[in-house]
């Protein structure tokens, strides 16, 4: 089914900034010759829609997993029956307007709904648009209809004429909105209340400048009562921090974020911690950079068994010639076999972990391949340098 939007440029309740909640019902009904009427009846809360109902179903459908809970099995029967009656209903406005203004009124939609301001007060709205553009406005205090269109003013008569018209609208809003408004407030106060802020903390070089842009931004669900800081050592940062505010998502949550910038090499003790009514949460900063290579868990490690087998053969090196020097023949021979047992063995276990770190020479090499390969390339390059023969270990 496809629906004109006609929405757009008109007869939009403005709310005011105290509003904190809102139930909006948006009305839509086509007609055109030769073709069945078309009906659509969209519900609001907050600005986001949560159900919707239309002539092909004339069922209200849920448009939000929480509202599916919100709403008991009985109360959907309820509302489903409420969405044929207003669609039979609605069918009949659009037939007397066109009856009364001897139009060709093809579009008739119809806003309204209810609200409640931060010091609990209510407010409500009640108005039509006839092919786009503004036809009446209830007014609920005077209980009158007010034409927006010369074109309405026979319609606005005969509507204040009819005293169950304008206490149909009254009772509407004054029952069945705020019902229903406050069943939706309740449940997801409830739900924000059990809805636990997600919190990323991460930084990003600043081009040109040995600084890093440290952010803490945060996802959570209630803005009235939530507070995000940036904390070093344990201490609040406030100078030079900068702050989004709070700002809405498409799925109905709110995000913030604050930043600031830091010197390169300072990645220790940051922290973002983020208050609610009923709890408080932080994400320590891992020192990680956007962009940055991650460094493996065991690379350090990795280095100081290289350094430590560095050493220990550098060492077997130096007191094995120096034996060597004062014996002869088979001797010799043996301590230098063992010599070079330990500078394989040292050897492949650096080659090990320098392949574990994707620095090492390929895998299959021994010591005698690094030995061929430096000759080689000493070869080509021109340059010549000793290495210690080879000997077979027994």
């Amino acid at each position: 089914m496809k629906w004109m939007v006609l929405w757009t440029g008109f007869w939009f309740w403005q709310a005011a900034d105290s509003v904190m909640h809102s139930l909006v019902y948006q009305y839509t009904v086509m007609f055109e010759p030769g073709n069945l009427p078309e009906f659509l009846l969209t519900n609001l809360f907050d600005s986001k829609v949560i159900t919707h109902c239309d002539s092909t179903t004339q069922r209200d459908c849920p448009r939000q997993d929480w509202v599916k809970k919100a709403v008991s099995a009985k109360e959907w029967e309820e509302r489903d029956a409420e969405c044929r009656k207003e669609y039979r209903h609605n069918l009949l406005l659009l037939q007397r307007i066109r009856n009364n203004n001897n139009s060709t009124t093809a579009v008739l939609q119809r806003q309204r709904g209810c609200a409640v301001a931060a010091d609990g007060t209510l407010s409500y709205f009640d108005q039509c648009g006839s092919n786009g553009q503004n036809f009446l406005i209830f007014n609920l205090k005077t209980m009158n209809w007010t034409a927006s269109t010369p074109s309405a003013l026979s319609t606005c008569s005969l509507w204040n004429q009819e005293e169950s018209k304008y206490k149909y609208s009254s009772i509407f809003l004054q029952r069945e909105c705020t019902h229903w408004l406050n069943i939706f407030i309740s449940y997801t106060s409830k739900q924000l209340k059990n809805e636990a802020p997600q919190l990323f903390l991460f930084a990003k070089p600043v081009p040109g400048e040995n600084k890093l842009s440290l952010r803490c931004q945060v996802t959570f669900t209630d803005p009235r009562e939530t507070r995000v800081l940036l904390k070093h050592h344990g201490d609040r940062l406030t100078k030079w921090l900068r702050d989004t505010g709070v700002r809405p998502n498409a799925d109905s949550s709110f995000q913030q974020r604050v930043s600031m910038d830091i010197h390169i090499h300072d990645r220790n003790g940051y922290l973002c911690e983020v208050h609610t009514s009923t709890l408080t949460t932080s994400l320590p900063w891992d020192g990680r950079v956007l962009g940055e290579a991650p460094v493996p868990s065991s690379a350090i490690m990795d280095i100081l068994v290289v350094f430590f087998f560095i050493v220990l053969v550098s060492f077997a090196i130096f007191v094995l010639m120096k034996i060597c020097l004062g014996v002869k023949g088979a001797i010799q021979d043996w301590i230098l076999r063992r010599a070079t047992k330990i500078i394989k063995e040292g050897f492949s276990v650096v080659n090990n972990v320098l392949i574990s770190l994707n620095v090492g020479w390929s895998q299959g090499d021994t010591w005698e391949d690094w030995i061929v390969k430096e000759r080689e390339r000493e070869e080509r390059e021109g340059t010549s340098q000793t290495y210690p023969e080879v000997y077979e270990v027994f």
